[in-house]
């Protein structure tokens, strides 16, 4: 695909931004399990921002 991402909650630690690591990265070798790695901060305040900004309209 493409550059698949996904946020996800943890208790104590709320939202989270994580990069998919989809395992196809190996030519001529098996493709492994996908997995999320940590992909940098998420800016929560900026995104809820923007979607009020669009709500507002």
């Amino acid at each position: 695909m493409g550059n698949e991402h996904s946020f996800i909650w943890e208790n104590g630690r709320g939202c989270l931004h994580r990069d998919l690591d989809t395992g196809e990265n190996n030519p001529g070798k098996a493709k492994q399990s996908p997995i999320l790695i940590p992909d940098g901060s998420f800016d929560n305040v900026g995104i809820a921002g923007m979607f009020k900004k669009i709500e507002s309209m």
